[in-house]
């Protein structure tokens, strides 16, 4: 190795891969090193997997925005572009594309795909991770001790254990606990095991069935949960929910497909929606409580909110499915299931789009006390003056009869609208 190489690999060191600092560094030492210079010793000793890891801490850096991805990558390495960050996408996420406003992806069996969130129920509240079958509804919330990725992770061998086992896939948001490098790396060494198929010799009509293990110990297979209303006011009484069977022993270190993990940068839609549920169904019951503040205190929140999970599972019917959370999970009850959410499905956006020079309605919001029913839109027509982009959300907004300027806060709040504030007129 030359003294300029010699040269250029220290600086590089010492710079953690920035080019411009490396370039800097060495040229100070050897005034006769170029960019040229550096960009040549790049190429011969720096691999793509270096990076690949340069390109992952930018890209969770910035939540996934290619963009802000390759500005950041860049300060480390200049010759990054977005062809290797799209590649890097490409090689790591699944990106199967997921629309938020409407529903055009329809699971085929349970367990295929889990949405999840966290969520506070104050501001000096726990941490709670909340888990729904995006296929039968089935929910679980586990409380958490924190955000750190320890406790995520504890939180989701939890949860996957009340759910009935590992998802195909999680979705969810950006939410940094969630995604981060740690979490990501624990779900890509668990997921579901590649399972051999066996005559189970106690079925009477010897159906194949699928037996799971992990080395030499056997797996037992639940059946059907039982659930029944006992006592005068019907309260509920969880009997003995799995009934056990031997299964024979399956072949050592069973082979793991790992989780893959979707993020949207919008939301969760059916996560966020059974938060909702949760919070107004604990709203409801303290409130038939009528608790004094000194009973407040040493309420125990996490034993409302397992009977809430509870109920639900077992008794509350999702207009979506027609049926109950354990009973969509019946196999036969699966194509049924299937047949409603295909049913349910919208493959179009319900609102047209809108552009400059379109011609739109803007909704009427009743005043305070104001009774009768009204027209949802004002009578007078508008025209769509601009489309931007809301800061830091980056959601589109539509501004109407304001002409535009060069500058980017030209508009006020009540300047813009929502795409669901506007009815588009013909």
């Amino acid at each position: 190795m030359s003294s300029k190489d010699e040269i250029i690999a220290n600086a590089w060191q010492a710079e953690r891969g920035a080019f411009m600092g490396t370039y800097k560094r060495a040229h100070f030492t050897d005034r006769s090193i170029t960019r040229d210079d550096v960009k040549q010793w790049r190429e011969k000793n720096v691999s793509y997997e270096d990076k690949r890891k340069i390109i992952n801490e930018a890209y969770f850096a910035e939540n996934g925005a290619l963009t802000a991805t390759l500005r950041r990558a860049n300060l480390k390495d200049m010759s990054i572009t977005m062809d290797d960050i799209k590649k890097y996408r490409r090689e790591n996420f699944n990106q199967e594309k997921r629309p938020t406003k409407y529903n055009t992806w329809v699971g085929k069996e349970p367990k295929e795909e889990y949405q999840a969130d966290l969520f506070f129920l104050g501001k000096k509240s726990i941490p709670r991770l909340l888990l729904v079958d995006t296929f039968s509804k089935r929910m679980s919330v586990v409380p958490l001790d924190g955000k750190k990725h320890t406790d995520i992770i504890e939180g989701l061998k939890i949860g996957f254990e009340e759910m009935g086992g590992d998802p195909k896939s999680i979705y969810t948001d950006a939410e940094g606990a969630i995604t981060s490098n740690e979490v990501r790396q624990w779900l890509s060494q668990q997921g579901p095991e590649i399972k051999p198929k066996s005559k189970d010799p106690v079925s009477e009509k010897g159906e194949d069935v699928e037996v799971k293990g992990e080395g030499k110990k056997k797996t037992q297979k639940p059946k059907e949960t039982d659930l029944k209303p006992k006592g005068k006011k019907g309260k509920l009484v969880e009997a003995k929910l799995l009934a056990i069977k031997d299964k024979p022993a399956v072949e050592e270190n069973p082979k793991r497909e790992g989780i893959i993990s979707n993020i949207t940068m919008t939301h969760a839609p059916l996560a966020e929606a059974m938060i909702k549920y949760v919070k107004e169904q604990i709203a409801k019951r303290l409130t038939l409580m009528r608790m004094s503040p000194e009973d407040m205190a040493s309420f125990d929140m996490n034993e409302l909110i397992e009977k809430i999970e509870l109920e639900y599972n077992t008794l509350h019917v999702p207009r979506a499915i027609g049926m109950t959370p354990i009973e969509a999970e019946d196999p036969k009850n699966r194509a049924a299931v299937k047949m409603r959410l295909e049913l349910g499905r919208r493959n179009e956006n319900p609102l047209p789009k809108l552009h400059v020079g379109s011609k739109v309605r803007t909704m009427r919001k009743k005043k305070n006390f104001e009774k009768g029913t009204t027209a949802n839109y004002n009578e007078e027509v508008h025209n769509v003056s601009d489309v931007v982009q809301s800061k830091p959300s980056g959601q589109t907004q539509y501004v109407v009869d304001v002409k535009p300027t060069d500058k980017d806060y030209k508009y006020f709040k009540h300047d813009r609208y929502n795409r669901t504030e506007l009815q588009y007129v013909k």
